[in-house]
């Protein structure tokens, strides 16, 4: 039997007041017409939920959404590690992607990169050891608490943040059975 774990209680909660993100079904979310910047904001600000299941019980971390500087900090530590330029590669020479050195220091970016995320985008897991600053230190903290699969999931969920774009085909489907197909 799978269980459902309700988090904790944390200073991200939503106010009644704020609207709440909820998924992509007919029954549920008709679109929302926005009418102000701070009505939007209120929505991109709202907490999210990484949920996942370890064996028969479904895990709900509450999370947050990346911020424009927090993207803008992972982007670059991404980029950070450069191929070496061999000019012997090719007719004018080439980056050599395949160099051992390279793809250690480009892996442990990567690793680095969402090591920063999650902590920035999980209250409960900074809170674990708050005020880290240092994406050195946020990295080896994080890499001692989590798997790799969970950290990944939790990655993921923070990054894309529960936003995408609905098609027109995807919108008649939530507001009309035109969009349906009956074969």
């Amino acid at each position: 039997m799978i269980k459902d774990i309700e988090p904790p209680e944390t200073e991200t909660e939503t106010e009644p007041s704020n609207p709440e993100p909820r998924a992509l079904n007919p029954e549920h979310n008709q679109p929302l017409t926005i009418t102000s910047l701070d009505q939007l904001q209120a929505l991109v600000d709202a907490p999210i939920e990484c949920v996942f299941a370890i064996d028969d019980t479904i895990v709900r971390l509450p999370c947050r959404r990346m911020t424009q500087d927090l993207s803008e900090q992972v982007r670059q530590i991404r980029i950070e590690a450069q191929p070496p330029f061999d000019p012997k590669r090719g007719a004018n020479g080439d980056y050599d992607y395949s160099n051992p050195a390279y793809r250690l220091r480009h892996e442990t970016n990567l690793k680095t990169a969402r090591a920063v995320i999650v902590y920035a985008g999980c209250p409960l897991i900074a809170a674990k050891k708050p005020g880290l600053v240092d994406k050195q230190q946020i990295y080896q903290f994080i890499r001692g608490i989590l798997s790799e699969m969970i950290l990944e999931l939790i990655a993921q969920r923070i990054e894309n943040g529960g936003l995408g774009i609905v098609s027109e085909a995807e919108r008649a489907n939530f507001t009309s059975a035109a969009g349906l197909d009956q074969s």
